[in-house]
């Protein structure tokens, strides 16, 4: 029986590509921030934060990294060093939270659908073959 390629143990230097791959945070520059230095570089780039306790409640539980998806059409121009004028951290919670609506309620309806059609496939191979086939070797 051949092993196939993906089950063979790593070499030293195939090892060595893949620790080069998933562990090359070496080269990266930027520095770990704090929620408070996190929210003084979005004011420092135009952005009003109405409620600090609030803003950081959303730092800390959803990460600037998340909520960064939605800062990108307030930006002024592509290089994303400040926002347009009246942009609020408010109106990033508002589209974040508007968006998880329209994740959850996508979510069920495609859970509908599957228990639907896993419902009704066991009904067809119950009614065509029997209600135990599962239990069937063949």
């Amino acid at each position: 029986m051949k092993i196939p390629e993906a089950a063979k143990p790593l070499s030293v230097y195939r090892y060595a590509q893949m620790e080069r791959l998933f562990f090359c945070m070496e080269h990266y520059s930027k520095p770990s921030l704090t929620y408070e230095l996190q929210l003084g570089k979005l004011e420092e780039r135009g952005m009003i934060i109405e409620d600090r306790d609030l803003a950081r409640f959303y730092l800390q539980y959803v990460s600037y990294y998340r909520l960064s998806g939605y800062f990108y059409h307030l930006y002024q121009d592509d290089s994303h060093q400040q926002f347009k004028a009246d942009t609020r951290f408010s109106n990033i919670i508002r589209a974040y939270n508007a968006d998880k609506a329209l994740r959850l309620a996508l979510l069920n309806a495609i859970e509908f659908i599957e228990i639907s059609v896993r419902a009704n496939l066991a009904y067809l191979f119950s009614q065509k073959h029997s209600p135990f086939i599962f239990q069937e070797k063949n």
